[in-house]
Parts: structure tokens; sequence; C-alpha cells
């Protein structure tokens, strides 16, 4: 019990030191150590990093923004649309206000990883979808929405040149996904 609490705790910490410091390069194992109320070699212990415990921070936030998005439609005021588009903009603006952290996350999770992000948006998009489309056309849109939202991340630069729009801009970025999902559904 204490591992995982000790492990909650320094996740918690960093995402407090993220919250008030965007550059995640200037916040030092110390610091979340002394936020978290742990010692210093339980970073390592649980995380193996520093830079393992930001993005797990990072990840866990993301996580949170998605689990807000998806209510299974009986329980939830909105239409799983809303709710999608709220959860793939919400994705964004974290994803943004950590940079760094979001490439590296995003060129791991495209690599190495298990494309369990794209895992994450299934249920709420499998709502928009409804019965129009097959298991395999559901989870092809999924991982169409996440890959372009994800290379996006990758090419920052290269895509507002393309695109013309300026993705640090708010009312942009939202443009954009809402364009994604048309396309799809």
């Amino acid at each position: 019990m204490y591992e995982q609490e000790a492990k909650n705790r320094l996740i918690d910490a960093t995402q407090q030191l993220l919250d008030e410091s965007l550059d995640p390069e200037k916040i030092t194992v110390r610091q979340i150590a002394e936020r978290a109320q742990v010692g210093l070699g339980l970073i390592n212990y649980h995380f193996g990093s520093k830079d393992n415990l930001l993005f797990e921070a990072v990840a866990t936030r993301m996580q949170a923004v998605v689990n807000q998005a998806y209510q299974p439609e009986e329980s939830s005021s909105q239409p799983a649309e809303v709710r999608l588009r709220q959860m793939l903009k919400g994705a964004a603006e974290v994803g943004l206000s950590f940079p760094k952290l979001t490439r590296v996350g995003v060129r791991h999770d495209l690599l190495q990883g298990d494309l369990g992000t794209t895992q994450m948006i299934l249920p709420v998009l499998r709502e928009v979808l409804g019965n129009r489309v097959d298991e395999l056309s559901l989870r092809l849109a999924a991982f169409q929405l996440i890959a372009s939202l994800q290379v996006a991340f990758l090419k920052f630069d290269e895509l507002q040149l393309y695109l013309g729009i300026d993705l640090n801009d708010q009312q942009a970025r939202a443009q954009m996904i809402n364009l994604l999902i048309d396309n799809l559904i």
C-alpha cells in the first residue's frame, strides 16, 4: 500500500511542479521528492528516471482529460460527438502545455508503444459511429485521429506552414480537430 501511495504522491508532486513551471528541464528530482515528501531514491525505484516520471505525470493528466470526456451515453448530458471533440481538444491542450515531453512521448508511442493512446478513444468513438462501421473500421478511425494529432506534435512547425494555421492558436487548433473528426464521421 505504501509503495502505490508513494508513487501517486510523486506523480501528484510532479504535476504540481509542471503546473508552476512550464519548463520540465528546470524541475529537479530533489524538488519532486521534497514536494512529495518521499525519499529521493523512490523516483528511480518507481520510474527509473526523472524523464519517465515526467512522462507518467503528463500521461496521467491526459488520461484524466479522456476519462472526463468519456462517460457512457446513458449517464452523459452531452452527445458522444461533443465529448469526442472535447477529449481531443483537451488532450491537445495538455500536449501543447508540455511540448518537449509530448514530442518524446509521441515518438515512444509511435515507435515502441502499444497503441494504448488510440485505444483510449475507442469507447467514445464507438458511441459516435455506432453500428455504421465494423470493428476494424472503428479501430482504423481511432488510429487516424490519434496518429494525425501525434504527427501534428512531431512536425508542429512544418504542419503550420503546410496548413497555413497557427496551431498555438486555440481556435485554429479546434478548427483542425473539428475537421479531422468531420472527415471521419
